[in-house]
């Protein structure tokens, strides 16, 4: 057993390791990136973090009384892994990087946004009556302030 897992170890290390470690990479700068330019220019995470909640909540993933929906959360996130896998068969174009570098961006944005408020992350789509909601309308009016 040891002797099959050294190999397969070694044709993972040989053939994808340094792909893996290329991609990893590339994440990290992304969301460097994305958070540096979330802190230069204070408006870039607000619209990006808002255009997110807005998608969110138009998948029908929150429900009316703020809970989450587990089956429109499973069949939002299977249809963005067909999208990216369907994206890997176009030969002379690598679009799965789209998704890597569309996450890196809204995790940087959203560190940049937590950063210069210093406050929890919350989600504008709460009910309005929710502590969430309430920060979420605090967040939103700092950030008109910037």
């Amino acid at each position: 057993m040891k002797k099959q897992l050294r190999a397969i170890a070694a044709f993972w290390h040989r053939e994808y390791g340094r792909f893996f470690g290329i991609t990893a990479l590339a994440f990290l700068a992304l969301t460097v990136l994305a958070y540096i330019v979330g802190r230069l220019v204070p408006n870039v995470p607000v619209t990006i973090i808002r255009t997110f909640n807005e998608s969110i909540a138009d998948a029908g993933i929150i429900r009316d009384d703020g809970s989450f929906s587990a089956l429109a959360l499973f069949g939002n996130n299977l249809r963005a892994m067909v999208m990216t896998v369907l994206y890997g068969f176009i030969p002379f174009l690598y679009l799965p990087a789209l998704s890597l570098g569309l996450n890196a961006a809204i995790i940087g944005m959203l560190a940049a946004l937590m950063a210069s408020l210093r406050s929890p992350p919350c989600c504008s789509v709460w009910p309005p009556d929710s502590a969430c909601a309430e920060i979420s309308i605090d967040t939103s009016a700092a950030m008109k302030k910037v």
